[in-house]
C-alpha cells in the first residue's frame, strides 16, 4: 500500500498553502490565521474559500484547518451576518474597491455573504480532529446565529429558500443563470459598478432592494449549502430544531426549484417566482443532499454522465456545455463560472455521487479532477475541454483535488 506521503498532489498543495497563509493580530487585538485564495490576486479571507481550504487541510494540518474556520467565524457580525470578504490585514486595493460590496470604501468587511458551508466544513474538520475534541462544540452558538440570520434576513416569502441580492453571494459571480434578471448590470460588465452603488444606497438590505425592484433571487446552491450546514449543525449540537429547519429547506427546493421536464433544479426570481432555466453547477448541487429522492438523484446523475453537458474531459464544468451561455475561457474581461472547471464543483458533485451510490461515475469524476490538477497545477480554474489553466496561480480551492486523490486511494483499498 502506498504511504501517506505518496500522494501526487500532497507536495504542491503544501507549497500552495504555505505560500498563501497569513497570520497576525489586528489593531483591535483580534488574532487571525487563515489562507488567502491566492496571496497575490486575492489577499484577503473569503468565506466559502476558507471552508474549502479547511476541508483540504484537515488531513495535512488539522490545526491549520481549525485555525482557518475559527478565524472565519471571528468575522461574524453581532446580528449573524458572515461577510463574503474579511480584510484582516490590509484594505482592499483601490483598483477593486468600486466593485467590492463594501458599505464604505474603508471598511474591513463586505456587507454581502456567500454560500453557508461553514457548519458542514466545521463538522468535517471536527471528524479529523482527534487531537482537539473540544473543537466540535465550540462554535455551535456562532453557527446557529449564522443560520438564524439567513432565515431572518434572506427568506423574503417564507418558503425557507435563501435569496441573494448580488450575484457575488451565489459564489458563482458571473454565472449565465443570472444574465436575464441582471441585464446590463451583470458581474464582469461595466454596469456591475452601478449595481454595487445601488446596493450601498440600500445599505445592503433585502427589503430596500425589493422595494426598488432590484435584483433578488432564491439561489439553489446557496440554499443547498444552508440545508447541508443545518444538518451538520444538528449533529454538532444535538438540537433537532436544526433538522426540522433543514427538512423545510429541502422540501422547498423540491417543490419550488425542481423542473421535472429538464430534470434539474433552477433558481427563482423574487418576487415573481419565475425559474431561471439555465443549467449550471448550481442545478446539480442538491445531489449533495442525502435526503434527495432517488428519482431526482438519477436525473442529476444522467446530466453529470452526459458528454454533451457535464462529462467533459476535465470535469465538472460550471455551466453545461449545451447552454448558449457556455464559455470555455473567460477572455480579456474575466467573467467567471460560465463554463470553466473549478475544483470545488467537482468535489461537491463527487460527494453527492458517492452518497447516492453512483460509485463508477464518482471514480471517473475523481480521477479526471486529480488529472486536471496534477497535469496543470493548482490554478483558479481550468478549461473543461483541454485542461488549460487560467486565473490565479497557487489557488487554495484547487487543493480539494488532494481530497479526491485521497478518496481514490481509500476506495482502491
Amino acid at each position: 500500500m502506498r504511504g501517506v506521503h505518496d500522494l501526487e498532489l500532497e507536495r504542491p498543495v503544501r507549497v500552495t498553502f504555505a505560500r498563501n497563509r497569513v497570520r497576525g493580530t489586528t489593531d483591535a487585538g483580534v488574532a487571525y490565521d487563515f489562507h488567502c485564495p491566492d496571496v497575490d490576486k486575492f489577499p484577503a479571507q473569503f468565506s466559502w474559500d476558507s471552508c474549502w481550504h479547511a476541508i483540504a487541510l484537515r488531513r495535512l494540518d488539522p490545526a491549520a484547518a481549525r485555525a482557518e474556520l475559527r478565524t472565519l467565524l471571528r468575522g461574524l457580525e453581532p446580528d449573524g451576518l458572515l461577510p463574503h470578504t474579511l480584510l484582516w490585514h490590509r484594505r482592499v486595493r483601490a483598483s477593486r474597491a468600486l466593485i467590492y460590496n463594501l458599505q464604505h470604501l474603508g471598511d474591513r468587511a463586505t456587507r454581502t455573504t456567500q454560500p453557508p458551508f461553514e457548519a458542514m466544513a466545521w463538522e468535517i474538520v471536527a471528524d479529523a480532529s482527534a487531537d482537539d475534541p473540544a473543537f466540535r462544540a465550540e462554535a455551535i452558538d456562532a453557527l446557529a446565529a449564522r443560520h438564524a440570520w439567513l432565515a431572518r434576513e434572506r427568506d423574503p416569502d417564507g418558503t425557507s429558500l435563501v435569496a441573494i441580492i448580488s450575484p457575488d453571494e451565489s459564489g458563482l459571480d458571473a454565472s449565465p443563470a443570472y444574465d436575464a434578471p441582471l441585464g446590463w448590470q451583470q458581474a464582469g460588465l461595466p454596469g456591475f459598478a452601478w449595481h454595487i452603488v445601488q446596493l450601498r444606497r440600500d445599505r445592503f438590505r433585502m427589503d430596500a432592494v425589493l422595494a426598488r425592484g432590484g435584483f433578488c433571487a432564491q439561489d439553489v446552491l446557496v440554499t443547498t449549502a444552508h440545508a447541508l450546514s443545518l444538518r451538520a449543525l444538528a449533529r454538532l449540537s444535538g438540537d433537532p430544531a436544526h433538522d426540522w429547519q433543514a427538512e423545510r429547506v429541502e422540501r422547498a427546493l423540491l417543490e419550488q426549484c425542481w423542473d421535472d421536464e429538464r430534470g434539474l433544479f433552477f433558481h427563482r426570481v423574487v418576487p415573481s417566482g419565475e425559474q431561471l432555466r439555465v443549467s449550471t453547477w448550481a442545478s446539480l448541487a442538491p445531489l449533495a443532499l442525502p435526503s434527495l429522492p432517488r428519482a431526482h438523484a438519477d436525473r442529476l446523475a444522467e446530466h453529470i454522465a452526459d458528454p454533451r453537458r457535464y462529462a467533459l474531459p476535465y470535469p465538472v464544468p460550471s455551466t453545461a456545455a449545451d447552454e448558449p451561455g457556455f464559455q470555455r475561457r473567460t477572455g480579456h474581461i474575466p467573467r467567471y463560472w460560465r463554463g470553466s472547471t473549478w475544483i470545488a464543483t467537482s468535489w461537491l458533485v463527487h460527494r453527492g455521487l458517492v452518497q447516492h451510490g453512483y460509485l463508477d461515475l464518482a471514480r471517473d469524476v475523481a480521477r479526471r479532477t486529480v488529472r486536471t490538477v496534477a497535469g496543470h497545477g493548482l490554478r483558479e480554474y481550468h478549461d473543461p475541454v483541454d485542461g488549460m489553466p487560467q486565473g490565479a496561480r497557487g489557488f487554495g480551492m484547487s487543493a480539494l483535488a488532494l481530497d479526491l486523490e485521497w478518496w481514490l486511494r481509500e476506495d482502491a483499498g
